[in-house]
């Protein structure tokens, strides 16, 4: 783990090659979105770079599901929901489209909502850490301690640490 202001320049300045380098990918909108997002704060910049990915790929469940997350943090929840659905829709068997999609229904609430998302992610990849931690952090905020703690449990049990970010 590193801190955030260590990667910021080296993240951007990759982010400006890719761009450089073909500007007409979409993945490459959707990384240089991140930087914006996580590494700089410019959530403006970031929805630019999703909006400019759609339009180059309106079939990405990535970019729709992040901008969900996203407009969901701006507190634009209908859009959020709207975005998400489309990411479920395009790719449904994707625990990691679920994770965001639950993680987009518990930030823009009520939180009880994004159980039965957290619970199908739980179905699709029963050792999917991201989808485990999003559904016992929602099962405790909804004081559902219990039941949290067996998730918890299990997801130590998980044999291999899954690398994730984004949550609930």
């Amino acid at each position: 783990v590193v801190p955030s202001a260590a990667v910021r320049p080296k993240a951007r300045l990759l982010a400006d090659r890719a761009l450089a380098l073909d500007d007409s990918l979409a993945e490459v909108h959707e990384a240089t979105a991140l930087v914006h997002w996580y590494l700089e704060w410019d959530f403006e910049g970031a929805r630019a770079e999703y909006l400019r990915a759609l339009t180059l790929n309106p079939h990405s469940a990535v970019a729709r599901a992040l901008m969900g997350i996203l407009l969901a943090d701006l507190g634009r929840f209908a859009e959020a929901r709207e975005q998400v659905a489309q990411a479920v829709a395009l790719e449904p068997v994707s625990a990691l489209i679920g994770f965001y999609s639950a993680s987009t229904l518990a930030i823009s609430g009520p939180l009880e909502e994004a159980l039965p998302e957290c619970e199908r992610v739980i179905d699709l990849d029963p050792n999917f850490l991201p989808g485990l931690w999003c559904y016992a952090t929602v099962l405790s905020h909804v004081d559902r301690h219990q039941e949290a703690i067996e998730i918890v449990e299990r997801a130590h049990a998980v044999p291999h640490r899954q690398a994730f970010f984004l949550g609930c």
